[in-house]
Order: C-alpha cells, then structure tokens, then sequence
C-alpha cells in the first residue's frame, strides 16, 4: 500500500510540513530509511519509544 505525505496528514489529522518533518527526524535518528515511494521502519523498538514518550498508545 503506498501513502503519500499528503494522505498520511489527512489520515492522522496533521499538515504535509508536520508529518515531513517527523520522517525526517526518525530517519535521522536511524528509526526509518526512505526510499521511493516507501518507508521501511529500521528500530521498531526505538519508534514505540519515541510513540509512547509523546502519549501515544501502543497497540
């Protein structure tokens, strides 16, 4: 299934700007790598952190 920004802004609620800039940090940090059209996640354990540190819940 491929998202764009756009629909993953419209899917949680945010801006194309925010959700860019959260890929961008997780892929700095070594969480993701981005790729054409995909996002692979690197540190699931890392991603639940960084989740769970700004009140989301796991599920």
């Amino acid at each position: 299934m491929i998202f764009l920004t756009k629909s993953w802004s419209i899917l949680i609620g945010s801006t194309r700007a925010v959700v860019n800039r959260h890929l961008q940090e997780f892929k700095n940090d070594g969480i993701i790598s981005l790729g054409r059209q995909k996002v692979q996640i690197k540190d699931i354990d890392l991603l639940l952190l960084k989740a769970n540190k700004n009140g989301a819940s796991a599920p």
